[in-house]
């Protein structure tokens, strides 16, 4: 998922410094001519997918296992893939970090002036992060996932509650030796 993650926020985040440079219809895919930017809609579908992972708790679910020991090459179509697929259970790392991609979104959807589709978006986020921040275990190494999110939950919607959070986090991050690396 890192690659997909990574490929999401630069999508946006090339989105939300000149939305004037990107409109709907520009790339012909699929999603084109609904009335939001087709690069919001290429960086919509990991979302989409994680959501579609939330187990029953409310969690997103966390790491897939692809099985690349079986015979079948990749880049064929999915309904041709006869492929196991297996992906484990409610994880808080995982829905830490959808809770940000969301908030994100939710911003990028509000400068497009989508702003019901934006408030859907945090609705989403801020599902997640109540779920990952009373699931997570004390000491384990979640704070780039909550920094991501509670970052973009409190430039989404100002609330202190998450700057707050994220600024206690990152001064734990922050004491630790090599702290560069783990941000």
């Amino acid at each position: 998922m890192a690659e997909n993650q990574k490929d999401m926020i630069s999508q946006v985040s090339v989105y939300e410094l000149a939305p004037e440079n990107f409109a709907d219809g520009q790339l012909n895919i699929p999603e084109s001519n609904n009335g939001l930017a087709d690069i919001l809609d290429e960086a919509s579908w990991l979302i989409k997918y994680l959501d579609r992972t939330r187990g029953p708790l409310g969690g997103i679910a966390g790491a897939r296992i692809h099985p690349d020991f079986e015979e079948i090459h990749d880049g064929i179509p999915s309904w041709e893939d006869t492929r196991n697929w297996i992906i484990s259970g409610e994880d808080y790392v995982t829905t830490f970090t959808f809770a940000g991609l969301c908030a994100q979104y939710a911003f990028c959807l509000n400068k497009a002036g989508n702003g019901d589709l934006a408030n859907n978006y945090f609705s989403k986020a801020e599902d997640a992060f109540e779920w990952a921040n009373t699931h997570f275990k004390t000491g384990d190494d979640l704070y780039n996932s909550r920094l991501y999110a509670t970052a973009w939950l409190y430039k989404y919607s100002g609330i202190n509650t998450y700057q707050n959070i994220f600024k206690s986090d990152y001064n734990l991050v922050s004491s630790k030796p090599y702290a560069a690396e783990n941000r």
